[in-house]
């Protein structure tokens, strides 16, 4: 595994000890989980990267608007491609209301997960492939 290299602060952290349900010894900020608290939240659950590889960066929707777009015809002009990337982005928006695609949050921090993102695209071109045949 690569060595972790922590920031230097001079700020001054005051940490909380807690377990995991494994048993092992998690510290995180006072505040975060004081914050976490407020909020009602009476769990929390992290899941961290221990491997050298990092993980896929999950997309935002105008990202995996801009990817779809490279399945379609290109646009003739500036303006129909500014329509066909809103048009992408609803289609993707929809896909992820409908568990088509995995995604995270809502509106602007909506993120969405690449391998979903790929399978879902693959299912259009065969879509599209299919209706030109026909």
């Amino acid at each position: 595994m690569a060595d972790s290299i922590i920031p230097e602060t001079t700020a001054v952290a005051h940490f909380v000890e807690l377990a995991d349900s494994d048993g092992r010894l998690v510290l995180l900020p006072r505040a975060t989980v004081h914050a976490l608290r407020a909020m009602g939240q009476q769990s929390l659950t992290i899941t961290l990267n221990l491997t050298d590889h990092s993980p896929k960066r999950w997309l935002t929707v105008t990202e995996a608007a801009e990817q779809h777009l490279a399945d379609l015809p290109p646009a003739a002009n500036e303006k129909e491609r500014r329509r066909q990337l809103l048009t992408a982005r609803a289609n993707i928006s929809r896909a992820c209301s409908q568990g088509q695609i995995k995604c995270v949050g809502d509106g602007q921090s909506r993120r969405l997960d690449p391998d979903s993102l790929a399978a879902w695209r693959l299912k259009q071109r065969d879509r599209y492939l299919q209706a030109a045949d026909n």
